[in-house]
């Protein structure tokens, strides 16, 4: 494993990027703000179509923050990533990595277009339906995942 020291946060970390996101999750849940919005329109609350007994379905507000989509949430980490690639001289602290300044890199590569295969690599895998081998070989960052988690199966820890 390789160590990896936390940079300190940088200085505009707490308007840019902690305010915004908690002011925006706080709205979206119909929670009262912790932070005062200064520009822009409030977000309207969200929510999510819930399957009744008899088949039929409802909107219901979301209004815990763990239940909100993460297409939801807008990325306001980005702002901060010109001084996280200096703060981590360029290599990303999730991955180790070495990063370039690029960005929308993600999409516009469609990246997470895969997402839902990976998804589905990981039930498979828990459903016993392909080995942790096969996993391995074919969809690596998934097993890498799984293990970093501590989410494999009892037999391949």
């Amino acid at each position: 494993m390789i160590r990896v020291t936390p940079a300190p946060e940088p200085p505009d970390f707490d308007v840019k990027v902690r305010q915004p996101g908690l002011l925006a999750i706080a709205e979206m849940t119909g929670q009262m703000p912790r932070y005062p919005r200064k520009s822009g329109r409030a977000f309207e609350p969200r929510t999510r179509k819930d399957v009744q007994p008899d088949g039929t379905s409802i909107s219901v507000l979301i209004d815990r923050p763990e239940d909100l989509p993460s297409s939801e949430l807008k990325p306001y980490w980005t702002e901060a990533i010109d001084d996280l690639m200096q703060a981590y001289d360029e290599v990303c602290a999730y991955s180790c990595f070495r990063i370039h300044p690029v960005q929308n890199t993600i999409d516009r590569l469609g990246l997470n277009d895969f997402r839902s295969y990976r998804e589905e690599d990981a039930v498979c895998y828990w459903e016993e339906q392909v080995s942790f081998a096969r996993l391995v070989k074919e969809s690596p960052f998934v097993a890498l995942e799984l293990r970093r988690q501590g989410r494999l199966l009892a037999g391949d820890v």
